[in-house]
């Protein structure tokens, strides 16, 4: 019978995404991003039901507490920059939906097509109860974690700096050739073989 060790290539030797060490901690991060983003979601949601009674959406949670944060009136496009969204139609539905609950306000100046949202005095209430909410529930909770300041902090500045390689390697894969043979080509050599 052969030991079995619990060193990362053996547990990972089958992975196609990591098959060496670099690779199996790249493919650790991206699974540990995608299982945090849901727990994130799934906290947002329930979260905002103790501080609403209208139960918001992950979205539109999100949404309310980004244009709380602006000192300014941010506009769509500009919101979509911020959450590095490329779905702006999405984002504008949303921005809707939070306009007619009340939540958010729009305005536009004379003569400009260009539209601008601010947090209502619904939505003030919103985010300060969501804020109370959350911090005896979650960030009381993580500031018990040794140095979770400066933890937290340097997670950040990874993720974003992560954030540009992912975009980067998304704009530069557009311009290549894929791997496979497209179905036209795939129908076109099958239709040659007939002949």
């Amino acid at each position: 019978m052969s030991d079995v060790t619990t060193s990362a290539d053996t547990l990972h030797r089958d992975w196609l995404l990591g098959t060496g060490d670099h690779g199996v901690a790249v493919t650790e991060l991206e699974w540990g991003i995608l299982r945090f983003f849901a727990a994130f979601e799934r906290s947002c949601e329930q979260l905002s039901r103790l501080a609403t009674a209208d139960g918001l959406k992950f979205q539109e949670v999100i949404v309310v507490g980004v244009v709380a944060m602006q000192r300014g009136h941010p506009t769509a496009s500009s919101l979509a920059r911020q959450l590095n969204r490329d779905d702006v139609q999405n984002l504008q539905y949303t921005l809707r939906k939070l306009v007619d609950s009340k939540y958010l306000t729009q305005s536009k100046k004379t003569g400009s097509r260009v539209v601008t949202y601010a947090v209502s005095g619904k939505g003030k209430k919103f985010i300060t109860d969501y804020f109370q909410v959350r911090s005896k529930l979650l960030t009381k909770k993580t500031g018990l974690i040794e140095d979770i300041d400066a933890k937290l902090s340097g997670a950040s500045e990874l993720i974003s700096v992560l954030t540009g390689l992912y975009d980067g390697a998304a704009m530069t894969s557009s311009t290549y050739s894929p791997f496979y043979e497209s179905k036209d080509t795939v129908a076109a050599d099958v239709g040659d073989v007939k002949k």
